[in-house]
């Protein structure tokens, strides 16, 4: 099924330009509500916030923020691991038996 050649019964036309013509709704219903919302304050207030954060930023201790990062390193090991020893090698080249 080709997404730009739907048949009309579906969405008055193809997929493709009932999602177009639902996207071009809903920005312009978005727009008034955006530049309303953003007001001077909002603004100078976002403006206000330092740039950067993360851990650096945080408050936490170094000893914390070793941990995190330890646990984090551990856990991408362990998937890393885990992933690779559930492949199933049957290849010629892996099982050894290869001639080349």
């Amino acid at each position: 099924m080709a997404i730009g050649h739907a048949p009309v019964a579906f969405a008055g036309g193809s997929i493709v330009q009932s999602a177009t013509r639902m996207a071009q709704q809903a920005g312009r219903q978005a727009a008034p509500v955006l530049r309303a919302s953003a007001s001077a304050p909002a603004r100078s207030a976002l403006a206000a916030q330092p740039p950067g954060g993360g851990l650096s930023a945080s408050g936490m201790s170094k000893r914390r923020k070793l941990l995190v990062a330890l646990v984090v390193g551990v856990s991408v090991v362990g998937a890393i691991y885990a992933i690779d020893h559930s492949v199933l090698d049957v290849t010629p080249s892996s099982r050894g038996t290869r001639k080349d």
